[in-house]
């Protein structure tokens, strides 16, 4: 143990029961995942299946799921769907959203060619 803790902490045992008892959501927490841990390694084969219907049940529900389209993807004019996508912005949130554009050089820095002094 550190030297700080051993001059803190005389009886560690004392102060381990002693915190345990004092903070009852993260008892109940402890106890409740002691209950989920038990059950599980007395019937693994059962939890198993179980997940594995889960994972599956959801597995199909994703595939169901009707695709999406941003409001660009359905607008062949990207400036028109830019200026409703704004103005969609504004009425929903109410805010003035800023945009920011970045240029970025053709080559990069390290590959310019060096002058000679």
């Amino acid at each position: 143990m550190p030297l700080l803790g051993v001059l803190l902490l005389r009886n560690e045992t004392v102060f381990a029961t002693r915190v345990r008892r004092g903070d009852l959501g993260v008892e109940m927490l402890r106890r409740f995942c002691r209950f989920i841990a038990r059950r599980m390694v007395g019937r693994p084969g059962l939890y198993s299946l179980i997940g594995l219907a889960v994972v599956v049940g959801l597995g199909v529900n994703y595939a169901n799921l009707e695709p999406r389209y941003r409001l660009a993807d359905q607008v062949p004019d990207k400036q028109q769907a830019v200026a409703a996508s704004h103005l969609l912005d504004a009425k929903l949130t109410g805010a003035n959203p800023i945009d920011v554009l970045i240029e970025f050089r053709k080559e990069p820095l390290f590959m310019r060619p060096r002058r000679s002094p």
